[in-house]
């Protein structure tokens, strides 16, 4: 844009509560020009989130757009969240649920159904994900249905390490790592900064995915599933690795 001008006011009202006000206007050179008011207000009802939200154009055709959501905790990585949005070109309401993935081995999902309401025609989509990952890999489904299409699709991702003569699968590694060996001990979970994120194979090896880079990432193991009469130092070791590089624990 040739200027861009930008603002917004927010106020904390009462306890959970807070609403703001804005105002955008963008000149641009090819595009049509802008002006824009905005306004929301954030509430708190006890464990639910309700937002509520507003936009109006200042300049000829005067489009307004207005939308409402409501988010519940349904547990410790799982939401319910119910949306609808209004506008001068239609509506649309959706219904949700999400199960966000672990850090560590485990699963998620994703549900959702959604109603478009234009002016000359309605339609519903529905859509849901399966997710799941372990040491090895990541792995999903997918699924959506709306009127005259249908589709599905599945996806695996992972890495291969050799690192330290191991060779190891791993789920997708785009940045820093780490390797443990705890030697000959199977099962020993690996926590990384106080979150589960590994545990040793039959080899009585773990790779540590997303370490911070130029960071010390505290690293421990949980006994629990020592052998008895196997002695191992579990002190707390500190790894701190350069960007997309492994670092190396050996526990003996």
């Amino acid at each position: 844009p040739k200027t861009l001008l930008q603002g917004q006011i927010s106020k904390s009202l009462w306890r959970g509560a807070s609403a703001a006000v804005g105002y955008l206007e963008r000149i641009a050179r090819t595009e049509q020009d802008a002006k824009v008011a905005t306004a929301s207000l954030n509430l708190r009802l006890n464990r639910a989130s309700l937002m509520l939200g507003g936009t109006y154009s200042l300049v000829v055709p005067r489009q307004y757009g207005l939308n409402v959501a409501l988010v519940m905790p349904l547990g410790e990585r799982t939401i319910g969240m119910v949306s609808g949005n209004s506008s001068p070109t239609g509506s649309t309401a959706s219904v949700e649920m999400d199960r966000s993935i672990p850090l560590g081995p485990g699963y998620g999902y994703r549900v959702q159904s959604s109603y478009l309401d234009q002016p000359n025609a309605g339609s519903e989509k529905q859509q849901g994900g399966f997710y799941y990952q372990n040491n090895d890999g990541y792995y999903c489904i997918e699924a959506a249905q709306q009127p005259g299409a249908n589709s599905a699709r599945l996806i695996e991702r992972g890495s291969l390490v050799f690192l330290h003569k191991h060779l190891l699968l791993s789920r997708w590694l785009n940045d820093s790592f780490g390797v443990v060996e705890v030697p000959d001990a199977k099962g020993i979970p690996v926590y990384v900064n106080n979150q589960m994120v590994a545990t040793t194979d039959s080899r009585g090896l773990a790779l540590l995915p997303w370490l911070v880079p130029y960071n010390r990432n505290l690293v421990r193991l949980d006994d629990a599933n020592l052998p008895t009469d196997q002695t191992v130092d579990i002190e707390e070791r500190m790894a701190v690795a350069l960007a997309r590089s492994p670092v190396f624990l050996l526990y003996k």
